[in-house]
């Protein structure tokens, strides 16, 4: 390790040059004539999860200035053809079904060449970010004029705030995907420029989602609501995984933490934390209106404390409940939504007086003072960072950030409770042996994809000299699991050979995250105008000449 490759890798900061990678501005020689101001870019996979989800969208309407409403998005297509199947839609007075096709732009259609293509032809609404060509309909395969939805219009946020709001790489992808076409340059590069490239993108990851927390404490500040606020929201929508984190944030967006608080203070000692879930459960609209008669004794008399405590709450605030149709009741039966709302109420009933971001900071605060006095120390743990991507096993920094981590991560510990550490769902039959609410590897998630993030949006405000440690509790982090993305953008990146990066890291491990959501998510099956071997070409030459690894 030399004393240039530490000289440009500062460990002070997060760095923003990924994001230069990523757009390729910060690479390109500015010309001085001026040009017309073009639309702001954006994916594709953006208009896609926004025509799926159908959030931060309202009044919608054809080119030619009729109401759309939608019936059903439709089934999101995992092969090739049309982007949904068998969606409906209601466009005026007309019901219309069929396949969706999405685009950026209104002229994208002709440019692929849809017109002519028979996997097209059922093709019945085409959605579109702007319609730049300024026509009210495209022609399918089938001779049909195909109405076009136009979402720029129908925003109920600025485009950028929206693309910061929405996770793309929650939402299904094609799973499907070959050697991708920027390997070839990636086979060339010395293993320290890879890892310095992962990581990167893993430091511009937590940066994007700082950004993400920053607009929901600007969003909600006029209600005096503060930082710890925000990171309940946040923990909220981690504990809903993947398929229920929408619901899950809008549960919290709906009780807000002081409200909780102050209700769970107002309960007879030991009912604080069912008082809690009772009213979680009553928003979220998952609470039965009524008991069922083959319940055993148990879950009737819980059942009865629930919906008692559940009425006395909704006749002094007037809540009205969520639809339950938001929630996904299919997956594991470990994860179901009411045992993650359990899971969040006695974390939220264990903190009900404890000072969340005042407790985290004086964590990171001891950090900071341990990587002050250890300064041989940290400068070993940069090399190894560097080096062999992995956190050191033994050394004080090594030892502190360790301790930060679990202790940061006991802070979301929830324990177990009495009916839901042996219950799958409400009524459902004793389970022989208690089953966590939420395990360690949850727990450390929490730290890596929402502590840290928060911590970063509050010490850039108010304690900067803090950023560093941060920043090296983020790079100690181990990687946690792998997954279905981590395990694609590796082949994608570099092959069936062995990994040269790894990941053994959280922070490469969010690396590969980020690249997948900023390149190979728009489309995983080929590299049809990826942008990311060109980019990746050029930030290489701008780095100067690269030597075997």
């Amino acid at each position: 390790m030399t004393r240039e490759d530490l000289a440009a890798f500062p460990m002070d900061r997060f760095s923003t040059e990924y994001r230069a990678l990523r757009d390729g501005a910060a690479l390109e020689v500015r010309e001085p004539a001026k040009r017309a101001r073009a639309a702001p870019k954006i994916a594709e996979r953006l208009v896609t999860c926004l025509w799926y989800s159908q959030r931060y969208l309202k009044e919608l309407t054809t080119a030619d200035g009729r109401p759309v409403s939608v019936i059903s998005p439709g089934v999101w297509n995992l092969d090739d053809g049309p982007d949904f199947l068998r969606a409906a839609v209601r466009i005026g007075d007309e019901v219309i079904q069929g396949d969706v096709e999405v685009h950026v732009n209104a002229s994208d259609w002709n440019a692929h060449g849809h017109r002519s293509q028979l996997e097209y032809a059922n093709v019945a609404v085409h959605v579109v970010m702007w319609n730049d060509a300024g026509i009210t309909s495209v022609t399918n395969a089938a001779g049909r004029a195909v109405p076009q939805v136009v979402l720029a219009d129908a925003l109920t946020q600025p485009l950028r705030t929206v693309e910061r709001q929405v996770e793309t790489d929650d939402y299904p992808y094609r799973k499907r995907a070959g050697l991708g076409e920027c390997a070839k340059i990636l086979r060339r590069v010395r293993r320290a420029e890879l890892v310095r490239l992962i990581m990167l993108a893993g430091e511009w990851r937590v940066q994007e989602k700082a950004e993400r927390y920053a607009a929901w404490l600007d969003e909600i500040s006029a209600a005096s609501v503060d930082f710890d606020d925000v990171l309940y929201r946040a923990v909220m929508e981690a504990l809903g995984y993947d398929a229920n984190k929408q619901p899950m944030r809008t549960l919290a967006e709906r009780v807000p933490l002081r409200v909780l608080r102050e209700f769970a203070e107002g309960q007879q000692a030991g009912a604080g934390e069912y008082a809690v879930q009772a009213v979680l459960l009553g928003v979220s609209g998952l609470l039965p209106s009524g008991a069922d008669q083959s319940w055993d004794k148990e879950t009737q008399r819980f059942y009865a404390f629930l919906k008692g405590t559940w009425d006395a709450f909704q006749d002094e605030r007037s809540y009205f409940p969520m639809d339950s149709g938001a929630w996904f009741t299919g997956g594991r039966p470990a994860n179901s939504p009411m045992r993650r709302i359990a899971a969040a109420s006695l974390w939220l009933r264990r903190t009900r007086r404890q000072p969340l971001l005042q407790t985290l900071t004086s964590i990171l605060d001891g950090l900071n003072k341990t990587a002050a006095r250890f300064e041989d120390d940290y400068r070993r743990f940069r090399e190894n960072v560097l080096a062999r991507a992995t956190a050191m096993r033994g050394g004080a920094v090594s030892k502190a950030c360790r301790e930060a981590r679990r202790r940061m991560a006991d802070l979301f510990a929830v324990g177990t409770d009495r009916y839901w550490s042996r219950r799958y769902v409400l009524g459902g039959r004793t389970l022989a042996r208690p089953v966590a609410l939420l395990g360690r590897s949850r727990l450390e998630q929490i730290v890596v994809n929402v502590v840290i993030p928060v911590l970063l949006l509050y010490v850039r405000r108010a304690r900067p000299e803090l950023e560093g440690a941060l920043l090296m509790l983020y790079h100690a982090s181990p990687k946690g699991d792998d997954d279905k993305v981590t395990r694609l953008v590796r082949h994608r990146l570099f092959g069936v050979q062995t990994d040269p990066v790894g990941p053994e890291t959280a922070a490469l491990r969010q690396g590969l995250h980020q690249v997948f959501k900023d390149f190979c998510s728009k489309d995983a099956g080929g590299c049809i105008g990826c942008s990311f071997r060109e980019n990746l070409d050029r930030w290489l030459a701008h780095r100067g000449p690269e030597l075997p690894g």
